[in-house]
């Protein structure tokens, strides 16, 4: 099982994967270490105890770990958010298209409504969004028509993938595909 949270502790992320890992550690900023796993396209890791080795061919890198007791601890079960309120489904292309138009608009906020997601900048009044419906996979029948759940886009660091969106009262637990699982804690509700 993998763990991580971001700093400011609004995102937690569970996933669970075939590998097994003869060394516990931590990654102090897993963005970092991602971004160096993939400068290679096949490579293959060596554990030691405070860092990773990660060759492909004749070239390395030595990364550098943690130990778990310096980092934050994450929860080690899903966390209780109550009942979810909206559930839908987002294909990759979909989000996709969400991350290119966050990008190439600037744009930091994903808003939720009970039939369409929108990526839009709320600090600005310049219009730009970009818009996906989507079909519920639950009862919205409780769920008020003017009800919008908006958070930093920016904390959903998605692989290409097809997500799983349950909104709940407290949080957005996202659900990939493939199994992984990751929370977004803080949003606020309009």
């Amino acid at each position: 099982m993998l763990r991580t949270r971001d700093i400011g502790s609004n995102v937690f992320a569970f996933a669970r994967v075939p590998d097994n890992f003869p060394v516990t550690f931590a990654l102090y900023d897993l963005n970092e270490f991602l971004a160096t796993w993939s400068m290679f396209k096949e490579p293959e890791i060596t554990y030691r105890e405070d860092y990773l080795t990660i060759k492909q061919g004749r070239a390395s890198v030595k990364y550098i770990t943690s130990s778990p007791k310096a980092v934050p601890p994450v929860p080690s079960t899903e966390l209780p958010l109550g009942d979810c309120l909206l559930r839908f489904h987002m294909t990759a292309e979909q989000i996709e298209q969400a991350q290119k138009a966050s990008s190439v608009l600037s744009l930091k906020n994903l808003s939720i409504t009970k039939s369409a997601v929108t990526v839009l900048d709320r600090d600005t009044d310049n219009g730009s969004n970009f818009e996906c419906e989507f079909t519920p996979l639950s009862d919205t029948a409780s769920v008020p028509d003017n009800m919008v759940w908006v958070i930093d886009f920016r904390d959903l660091k998605m692989l290409p993938d097809g997500y799983t969106f349950e909104v709940m009262q407290k949080a957005l637990k996202v659900v990939g595909d493939i199994g992984d699982v990751f929370y977004v804690a803080a949003y606020k509700q309009i």
